[in-house]
């Protein structure tokens, strides 16, 4: 089922994007969807002020898996295509003791 959205964009105008949910999570049918999606949305009561998008550095792939711990505020995306690992932000350097809690995220 999709959904038509008004998202209020990085320029202060309303877009209209089309948001489906699947398996809970909102799935766009274009990279402006979500990024449109994600700053409307916000983060934690936090205004998201930039999207960026992802490409896998191995392969060039652009759809992703994430792992992390978010007691630890440490995450890490896997290719869907190549299965290559890339730390998101600095998640590289708390890595080591997120693996060692148990407080998982796997999506």
């Amino acid at each position: 089922m999709s959904v038509r959205v008004e998202a209020k964009a990085a320029h202060d105008e309303m877009a209209a994007v089309v948001i489906s949910e699947v398996g809970g999570w909102p799935m766009g049918e274009t990279p402006e969807d979500l990024t449109e999606y994600a700053m409307a949305q916000g983060a934690e009561g936090y205004d998201v002020h930039e999207v960026r998008l992802c490409r896998c550095a191995s392969c060039g792939g652009h759809v992703f898996g994430v792992r992390g711990d978010l007691e630890e505020h440490a995450a890490k995306r896997i290719c869907r295509s190549c299965g290559a690992e890339h730390f998101i932000a600095d998640s590289g350097q708390y890595w080591d003791d997120a693996r060692s809690g148990h407080h998982g995220l796997r999506v």
